[in-house]
């Protein structure tokens, strides 16, 4: 009852005021009660109304408490009155009715908005929200692409549109699709110069590196196979090279196998990353094993300088970049 008298109330305001506006609070009526009439006003859908409280805050009591929000939801009020905000109401409905509606009925919604009122001033954060929804809720980041990129191309004014095209980055960038992340945050740089953030932008020398880095551990380990065959590791006998191993595989398997098994324990998630590092060192003590046990070592110095360099730092390095490639685990290692 109380909140069908408020609105009442609102109702009467903008009736006795010339543009539906009031000059200021009513008698008997506190800032406090103002702003709590605006919120119910926007809950109920009547954002006339509670465009009317508000500024009734800002003109009798600027100083108050609540001024602020109050001329925050003034502010995105006006800013998406067109069409009578039907297109923002709907919107809204899609925001806090979400679990209510579920994610097929809340994406129709979101395109009946764009379809209906593509020029509207929601429509952008209509068609950034499929983008989130596709992204996020269904693990679908290449569905998301259209819809962000339909904000960059259609709505380029909007303040949603380089977020829009830094998310298209980001995903490129995710899939392993470097040239295609390049290029979006070369139009991020180009496009929105004042909002590219310097964090994305240094991605883009970083992307340059990474894909050095992963041609670079291919290299050091087609160069350590090469090595392996060429003197002589695949002579060993295999029982010397399994008693010579065991222990170095153990250790490698000792660190990726209970972390991960730990993981999927207790939080019911397993960790492919850390599966990969145990398994891939132990095979690699296992070759190293193979070379120890070989009947004939090499007695040149430069062979076994080259032994040690490749088996012993440019092997393991490059597992490990092919690894944290493999697993999308940059941000973690700073790279």
């Amino acid at each position: 009852m109380q909140t069908l008298a408020l609105l009442a109330l609102a109702g009467a305001l903008l009736a006795a005021v010339p543009g539906g506006l009031p000059e200021g609070l009513r008698e008997g009526m506190t800032p406090a009660d103002a702003a709590r009439a605006g919120a119910r006003a926007e809950a109920a859908g009547d954002y006339a109304a509670a465009a009317a409280f508000y500024r009734g805050i800002l003109v009798d009591a600027p100083n108050h408490a609540g001024a602020r929000n109050a001329a925050l939801r003034v502010e995105e009020l006006d800013a998406y009155a067109d069409f009578d905000w039907e297109p923002y109401r709907r919107y809204r409905a899609i925001v806090d009715r979400y679990p209510e509606l579920g994610s097929e009925k809340a994406e129709d919604e979101a395109r009946a908005i764009l379809e209906r009122w593509p020029t509207a001033r929601v429509a952008p954060k209509a068609a950034f929200w499929l983008g989130n929804e596709y992204r996020e809720m269904r693990r679908d980041p290449a569905a998301a692409l259209p819809w962000y990129r339909r904000v960059v191309d259609e709505y380029p004014a909007d303040p949603l549109a380089p977020v829009a095209l830094d998310w298209i980055g980001r995903i490129h960038e995710a899939a392993g699709n470097l040239e295609a992340a390049e290029a979006a945050y070369v139009e991020m740089a180009q496009r929105f110069p004042q909002a590219s953030p310097a964090g994305r932008l240094a991605t883009l020398a970083r992307l340059g590196l990474r894909a050095r880095l992963v041609a670079a551990a291919w290299s050091a380990l087609t160069l350590g196979l090469l090595v392996f065959v060429a003197v002589g590791g695949w002579r060993a006998d295999v029982r010397t090279a399994w008693r010579e191993g065991r222990r170095r595989a153990g250790l490698a398997l000792s660190i990726g196998i209970p972390p991960a098994a730990f993981l999927w324990w207790y939080d019911d998630l397993w960790s492919p990353s850390l599966t990969a590092i145990g398994v891939s060192f132990a095979a690699y003590g296992l070759f190293t094993a193979a070379l120890a046990s070989r009947p004939h070592p090499p007695a040149a110095r430069w062979t076994v300088w080259l032994e040690r360099a490749v088996w012993n730092f440019a092997v393991p390095l490059a597992l490990l970049i092919l690894i944290v490639d493999r697993f999308q685990l940059w941000e973690a290692f700073s790279l």
